[in-house]
């Protein structure tokens, strides 16, 4: 069967189950990053990054954890020691190499150096090496706020696979975070997270809510190990959007999860039963 054959065969086929698909490939790396040692948390991500692409080597999208160049339980004077910008770092040069190699879009977290000001952020990186889009959380932790500030701006990275709305940890515990994306014309949404014990029903709580409340894929990177006052058990996800696991790593030990989702399950959703983002009244909302 030629090439044309064969894609009239798989048209053919998306047609019975209600259309072409638009599909994306994504895989949540689980890990325990090293608390000051960006060094070690480079060469763990290159590992986890290599151990993907060797089994799925097609893979649109690779996403790691919160602060996943720093640990978590650092000090302000240890975070601005490890921060880096979105134009420069040794974490961000190595993931431009690791992502042009590879031919695979990456998305991490870091401590973000804004001059004045630090954040708590999130970059996404595109198959040809080059920064697509930077974000910084809208909505700090505890004590994260002693040593960052608050972003201003949500963000939708563009990508030749979709358009990816990008949260950090606490963002998903608001509506209005995922909905807000969702209107900017989100596709699926990316979470990289450090939600800590004891508190993992609440994540699997919000980030089922996230996706059925938008009727979205929710793919999420949780970390594990434990910090120097918190330990983390991981439960990264890739959900349906209607909220339902597709995969999990429910197990506190480093690993990732591997899916292709069908992002035009979305409008599909929308047009039947699922209207809830239509059907908004937000002049009542107060």
């Amino acid at each position: 069967m030629n090439k044309t054959s064969t894609a009239c065969v798989q048209y053919a086929r998306d047609y019975e189950h209600g259309g072409p698909t638009k599909k994306a490939s994504v895989a949540c790396i689980q890990f325990a990053p090293v608390t000051n040692d960006k060094a070690a948390n480079i060469r763990k991500m290159g590992s986890w990054i290599e151990s993907v692409k060797a089994e799925h080597p097609f893979v649109d999208l690779i996403l790691f954890p919160e602060l996943a160049i720093n640990g978590y339980d650092a000090t302000k004077e240890e975070f601005r020691a490890m921060a880096e910008t979105p134009e420069h770092g040794d974490a961000l040069e190595a993931m431009k190499i690791m992502a042009r190699i590879c031919r695979t879009y990456i998305a991490y977290g870091y401590a973000e150096d804004g001059g004045e000001d630090m954040y708590n952020s999130m970059i996404m990186i595109g198959r040809d090496g080059e920064v697509v889009e930077n974000y910084r959380k809208i909505h700090p932790f505890a004590d994260e706020k002693k040593w960052c500030v608050a972003g201003e701006e949500w963000k939708v990275a563009e990508t030749d696979f979709g358009k990816v709305g990008m949260m950090i940890c606490y963002d998903t515990s608001f509506p209005e975070a995922a909905g807000t994306l969702a209107r900017m014309g989100a596709e699926m949404l990316a979470i990289s997270t450090n939600w800590e014990d004891p508190h993992l029903y609440d994540w699997d709580l919000v980030t089922a809510a996230r996706a059925f409340d938008n009727s979205l894929h929710v793919v999420s990177s949780n970390r594990v190990g434990r910090d120097r006052i918190l330990s983390f058990s991981g439960h990264s996800r890739i959900l349906s959007p209607m909220g339902r696991p597709i995969c999990e790593l429910m197990e506190p030990e480093e690993g990732y999860i591997y899916a292709e989702l069908d992002l035009e399950e979305t409008n599909r959703l929308r047009s039947g039963y699922y209207t809830s983002i239509r059907d908004r009244r937000p002049n009542t909302y107060k």
